[in-house]
């Protein structure tokens, strides 16, 4: 039990993601269930929707940075110490956030844009690839750091998940995210991680909440 803890606090990193993303999901189904009804204002709900699939990559890496950077700091000040010994599984799953924050923030405008469950569909054939991916590891790997390959499985659904979500979004709204445009945005995500773990580094004995907050600030 003390073993797997450090696998389902790591999940609870995912279970953040869902909660501040749920009411967006709320709004978003009833918006764009209205917009679908009136054909007129489907372009500019074309541009909305590319618009928000970028700022979602953007935000999704940006959060996952930072939380790894200060993870040992948010688990120490969350559970305490004691769950320190089980850092690298916590920082496997805070890696999947982008991929769950993508599918999380897209499945409403899936729901909203169809009548078919694409979702239920995805989501099949994810936790399908996940238990083959699981099986595997309990059958090759379970003794070979065992906690952290059951978390890149995870994380490996994950992904796939967020790609068919992905894929479905563009096909039932005809639209095509300009990754030329997401770029720079992604690029400044980047700087400002390596700015916080140039912080970290520069008083690496004074690293606790307060100094976390004043940088995510």
């Amino acid at each position: 039990i003390a073993a797997v803890s450090s696998l389902l606090l790591g999940g609870s990193f995912l279970g953040v993601v869902s909660i501040a993303t749920l009411p967006l999901g709320l709004i978003l189904l009833s918006r764009v269930a209205r917009s679908l009804a009136s054909a007129h204002r489907s372009p500019e709900l074309q541009d909305r929707i590319v618009h928000f699939m970028g700022a979602l990559i953007e935000l999704s890496i940006f959060i996952t940075l930072q939380m790894l950077i200060f993870s040992d700091v948010i688990i120490r000040a969350w559970v305490g110490p004691k769950f320190l010994s089980g850092l690298v599984v916590v920082q496997i799953a805070i890696l999947t956030m982008p991929f769950y924050f993508v599918h999380a923030g897209l499945r409403s405008l899936v729901d909203a844009g169809a009548i078919k469950a694409y979702n239920t569909r995805n989501i099949l054939i994810a936790l399908a690839i996940f238990l083959a991916a699981s099986g595997a590891v309990i059958v090759l790997a379970r003794n070979f750091y065992f906690l952290e390959m059951l978390a890149v499985c995870g994380m490996f659904g994950l992904l796939v998940l967020s790609l068919l979500t992905w894929s479905t979004t563009k096909k039932l709204f005809d639209v095509h995210p300009d990754w030329k445009k997401i770029l720079p945005g992604l690029a400044l995500v980047i700087a400002l991680g390596g700015l916080s773990f140039l912080i970290r580094k520069l008083f690496p004995g004074h690293v606790g909440v307060p100094l976390v907050v004043a940088t995510e600030a």
